[in-house]
C-alpha cells in the first residue's frame, strides 16, 4: 500500500509518500506545495484539494492519509485555529470522499516515535529538520515542511501493523525507492 503524509498549513503543505508492505517501509517521494497568501483562506484550501488531486491520480494505489494534528497556539490566535480546524475538517472529508483510510496525529506523538527510532537524544522542529537534511542528499534544503511530513509518515510506519524490523533504520527507508 501506499500512504500519504501530509503537515498542513493554509501557506505551505508539506507532503511524503511511503510505500509499506508488512515489515517493509520506503519513503518514495516528498515536496511540497505553496499557496498564493493573497487569496482568501477557502481558495487556499481548494487549491489544497487541486494538489491532493493531482497526487492521487498519480498515486492511485494511496490508500491512507496521514495529517498533523492542529494544536491551540496562544501566539497564532484564535482566528487562525478555526481556519486551520476547518483545514483539518476539508482533510477527514477529503479522505472519505476519496475512500482512504485517515489518521491524524499529534505533533508530541510523531516527534517522540520517530526521535526515539532515530536515536535523536531531544527532538523538536529545527533538530528533526537538521536531522532529515543531513540523511537525505537532495539538492536543495528541504524545509520544515517536508522534513515534517517526512516524519510523520515514518510514525505511521514504525506503528502497528506495519512494525519495522530492528534492523531498520531511517536510512535504510530512504534509501530502499520502491515502485
Amino acid at each position: 500500500m501506499l500512504l500519504l503524509a501530509l503537515d498542513p498549513s493554509l501557506s505551505i503543505v508539506g507532503y511524503s509518500i511511503y510505500y509499506v508492505d508488512k515489515n517493509e517501509c520506503s519513503l518514495l517521494t516528498f515536496g511540497k506545495f505553496k499557496l498564493d497568501h493573497k487569496l482568501e483562506y477557502f481558495d487556499r484550501i481548494l487549491t489544497i484539494e487541486g494538489y491532493l488531486n493531482k497526487i492521487l491520480n498519480s498515486n492511485r494505489e494511496i490508500t491512507h492519509l496521514i495529517v498533523e494534528d492542529i494544536q491551540y497556539q496562544k501566539k497564532i490566535g484564535v482566528a487562525v485555529y478555526k481556519k486551520l480546524s476547518f483545514l483539518q475538517f476539508f482533510l477527514r472529508y477529503y479522505s472519505l470522499c476519496n475512500n482512504l483510510e485517515s489518521e491524524f496525529v499529534q505533533v508530541n506523538s510523531w516527534r517522540s516515535a520517530v526521535g526515539h527510532f532515530c536515536d535523536l537524544s531531544k527532538n523538536n522542529k529545527i533538530i528533526w529538520n537538521k536531522y532529515v537534511n543531513s540523511q537525505i542528499n537532495h539538492v536543495s534544503e528541504l524545509d520544515n515542511n517536508v522534513s515534517d511530513a517526512i516524519g510523520i509518515g515514518l510514525w505511521k510506519c514504525l506503528h502497528s501493523p506495519y512494525k519495522l524490523s530492528s534492523s531498520e533504520s531511517f536510512q535504510t527507508i530512504i534509501n530502499k525507492k520502491q515502485l
